[in-house]
């Protein structure tokens, strides 16, 4: 029988982060004489924090400096976690679903934040020892694809003998569709028009509808289904 392995985007599923990504990022630009606006927040709001600011500098027109860019993703960071240290947002019922997810599936972090923000997330979350493995923005560098690739080599070694099968659970359109020519199957999370949702093998509009009956039907929904 199949085992599920879910691989979830800790940010923007399990943790709301995006206004204090965004906030981080405004302040680090800002110490260059750079605003962030709408729409370029937009075009940078799912990379790892050095890639968006790497991005938003080009997309304002700044000048190619590697230097700036690493001051800028420091700035950020040090934003990020002054403002989570604060408080963050969790997922309705998060501990309750994970711990209910983990009776039928492994689950598995991969996500474009950085490994110390995952542990400060997950423990300010509560769900710290729940997922294994754990891969974060320092683990990207060859892109999504090959940390799949990793999460579930990872997993096997973790619980040899099972027959894995990967989900990524994620908010992302670009993010599902990658992982479906990665040959993932793919779970999209939150508000979606069906033109997008029937991308994903599955859509489900907040966490707490992945109950174990819906991942256990996982196989046997059509692509773009409500779970």
């Amino acid at each position: 029988m199949d085992v599920p392995v879910l691989c979830f985007e800790i940010e923007g599923i399990l943790v709301e982060t995006a206004p204090a990504r965004r906030a981080a990022l405004t302040t680090a630009l800002a110490a260059d004489g750079l605003t962030l606006d709408d729409d370029i927040w937009d075009q940078v709001r799912s990379l790892t924090v050095e890639s968006a600011a790497t991005r938003a500098r080009r997309l304002l027109g700044a000048p190619e400096d590697p230097t700036a860019v690493t001051l800028a993703t420091l700035r950020a960071e040090q934003a990020f976690a002054d403002r989570i240290a604060r408080g963050i947002t969790v997922a309705p019922a998060l501990l309750a679903t994970l711990e209910r997810l983990s009776a039928v599936a492994r689950l598995a972090i991969v996500s474009r934040a950085g490994r110390r923000e995952i542990d400060a997330l997950l423990e300010r979350a509560g769900c710290t020892g729940l997922f294994r493995p754990i891969l974060g923005a320092d683990d990207l560098t060859q892109g999504l694809p090959a940390a799949w690739t990793r999460v579930v080599s990872q997993t096997q070694a973790l619980f040899p003998g099972q027959h894995l099968q990967p989900y990524l659970v994620s908010d992302a359109l670009e993010t599902v569709r990658e992982g479906r020519r990665a040959g993932l199957g793919t779970i999209l999370v939150g508000n979606a028009p069906a033109h997008e949702a029937i991308e994903a093998d599955a859509w489900i509009e907040s966490l707490a509808d992945l109950t174990p009956d819906r991942v256990r039907g996982l196989g046997t929904s059509p692509s773009g289904d409500p779970l």
